[in-house]
């Protein structure tokens, strides 16, 4: 007789692999519940179930990581929830943005407002040579619109490619601390990862089968609002292509998209947007005098002209 999981104890257990040593208790029970959807007789539950915290002049202190993954996992109501349904509807009309061009804008304030001298923005250049559709600069703030150009290969991958598949198909996504973010072994022994660890991991899987890929860095432009991502080309008569199994996996048992409409076996097209040549996009999108601006990123869909 087969027997189903517990939900929460699965979480547990997934929490338990991520040592003690990487976490910052700096989030609190208000938090829990506004930002994460975790009410305070699921969160005494899991406390009973050795959820890691301290107590702080009588206050509880909590990982954000845990909590998140937590939120994710048992699929509470947050709004992180809010945001993956809003995920489903945009790709559901964009499943094949033909016929439409993708325009992001990049918005900025002032990290310091109220200085005497002058702001003095500045643009990375990750986002060159990308065509500058329309700019506006305020003394404070500023902002642009760039012309997004979104892999669109209509490309199948073939047998060479399962075994990168079935690599995917064995992870699972999970918000890790910046010191796991790299950690290969950890990856191999929890099957645990996020997306940054999962190219990697996928990388290595991919040399080993004869498979010629690389990393590639961007924005993800399936929803109004980007976000930075990560994920693998792969070398296709000649061309790279888009491939990020992993991620459409995720999306997949999150409830986002359909196995139909989003085949982990195929290049994603109109969704990922390659910014630089290297596996990470950390860089600050705008500066202030060298330090990093406040941003902002959103994205619409426009028909083309004609």
């Amino acid at each position: 007789m087969s027997t189903v999981e517990d939900p929460t104890q699965v979480v547990m257990s997934r929490l338990r692999e991520v040592p003690d040593a990487y976490r910052r208790f700096a989030a609190g029970a208000p938090e829990a519940r506004r930002v994460f959807g975790i009410g305070a007789d699921l969160l005494a539950q899991l406390i009973d179930l050795g959820l890691p915290h301290q107590r702080r002049g009588g206050e509880l202190r909590l990982d954000a990581f845990d909590l998140e993954n937590i939120s994710t996992g048992l699929r509470l109501r947050s709004p992180q929830a809010m945001t993956m349904r809003q995920w489903k509807h945009a790709l559901a009309s964009r499943r094949r943005p033909g016929g439409a061009d993708c325009l992001v804008t990049v918005e900025w304030r002032c990290p310091a407002p109220g200085h005497r001298d002058g702001c003095d923005f500045a643009l990375s250049d990750l986002f060159t040579p990308v065509s500058r559709i329309d700019e506006k600069h305020e003394p404070a703030r500023g902002s642009v619109v760039l012309q997004a150009e979104p892999s669109d290969h209509a490309i199948r991958f073939g047998a060479e490619f399962h075994p990168v598949l079935a690599a995917a198909a064995r992870l699972t996504f999970y918000k890790l601390p910046p010191q796991l973010s790299n950690d290969l072994s950890f990856v191999r022994r929890t099957g645990l990862a996020n997306c940054r660890l999962a190219c990697q991991h996928l990388l290595d899987t991919a040399a080993a089968a004869g498979v010629n890929a690389r990393p590639a860095a961007g924005l993800f432009l399936g929803a109004l609002f980007p976000f930075r991502h990560i994920w693998i080309e792969v070398e296709v008569g000649g061309r790279w292509v888009a491939a990020d199994p992993f991620f459409l996996e995720t999306l997949r048992r999150w409830g986002v998209v359909d196995r139909p409409d989003w085949p982990a076996d195929q290049s994603p097209r109109g969704i990922l947007w390659r910014l630089l040549n290297a596996s990470s996009i950390d860089e600050p999108f705008v500066t202030h005098r060298g330090c990093e601006a406040s941003v902002s990123v959103s994205a619409r869909w426009v028909p083309q002209a004609g």
